[in-house]
């Protein structure tokens, strides 16, 4: 791959891997946004690239939940309740949180302002030789002037990553909601929420399109990429396992992904 793996191969065909970009993954609430972004966040660290994930809207303890249970395969439920059986499921978490422990990540929960995210990201690039950094999400971002209206704050903080993106050369992916009427229809640019400058500044954005299913293990979902600058459109297919919160490819009627 000319860019970073993804850890999905489906969507790795139309990235060619993650490039230095100013990325957007864009969903509506509860359809996994946070958990693609930090499954590629994961994946990315696993194969030595340090990065920076600035969580806005959850506590590093949730993260930390959450990527315990993707590692380890073990229902997060399960986990959060504190009643993992012993044995097999009991060592699998063992692992994974031994795994993880070595995983070059850093999660920052307490950072919101945009000017202070990116002076954070410049210390890590610069100084400690960090290869990337994600954002979730944009929408809880905040600047130094809240009195603006919100599609001002969207468009300055849009403008701020894409140069900061420029200035590193790394790539920056942010997390974003749609809007809420693009519930129940396949999501387009015109549904990033907040500003159009998202759908103009950003060299590629991708949607998750999923059905609302509760009771499935497996929901099949599309990784929509509806921009990229230097590289083709389409649609990756995924399947989704919330148990896990983690996502993998689809396997096609001939075995193969």
């Amino acid at each position: 791959l000319w860019g970073y793996d993804t850890g999905l191969n489906n969507l790795n065909e139309y990235l060619c891997g993650i490039q230095s970009e100013y990325i957007i993954i864009g969903a509506r609430p509860s359809q996994g946004k946070t958990a693609l972004g930090l499954q590629i966040a994961l994946n990315l660290a696993k194969k030595g690239h340090k990065g920076v994930f600035f969580q806005l809207e959850m506590s590093d303890e949730a993260i930390t939940f959450r990527a315990i249970s993707s590692e380890s395969g073990i229902n997060i439920k399960m986990l959060k309740s504190g009643f993992v059986d012993s044995g097999r499921p009991l060592e699998k978490v063992q692992r994974a949180m031994t795994d993880l422990v070595e995983v070059p990540i850093a999660i920052e929960d307490n950072i919101k302002e945009i000017h202070e995210i990116a002076a954070r990201i410049r210390y890590l690039v610069r100084c400690e030789d960090y290869k990337w950094a994600m954002i979730d999400h944009l929408s809880k971002a905040t600047t130094s002037n809240n009195r603006v209206p919100k599609v001002e704050q969207a468009s300055e903080i849009s403008g701020i990553l894409q140069d900061l993106r420029k200035e590193l050369n790394i790539p920056i992916i942010a997390l974003a909601q749609l809007r809420r009427d693009a519930e129940g229809k396949t999501p387009c640019l015109a549904d990033l929420r907040d500003s159009g400058s998202y759908e103009q500044d950003a060299d590629t954005i991708i949607f998750i399109d999923r059905e609302r299913e509760h009771d499935a293990n497996a929901i099949p979902t599309d990784l929509i990429i509806a921009k990229q600058r230097d590289g083709a459109i389409g649609v990756a297919k995924t399947v989704f396992l919330p148990q896990m919160v983690t996502f993998k490819d689809a396997v096609n009627e001939g075995g193969k992904q």
